[in-house]
């Protein structure tokens, strides 16, 4: 999940960002939760990446 790490306070705010989270099930629940580690972090980024300029460019 992604969702955009800005207020209207700070909407032009060059280090705003978004917040990645990732779905874990739970005792029969799905719940957000934020990325592990780095590596984790870099893994989903470069998946995204690669998405995104591949659905732009077709």
């Amino acid at each position: 999940a992604f969702f955009p790490a800005e207020t209207e306070e700070n909407e032009n705010d060059p280090d705003n960002g978004l917040v990645i989270l990732k779905v874990i099930h739970e005792d029969g629940e799905d719940l957000l939760s934020t990325l592990d580690s780095d590596e984790e972090l870099e893994a989903v980024y470069d998946l995204f990446m690669e998405s995104f300029f591949q659905e732009d460019g077709e």
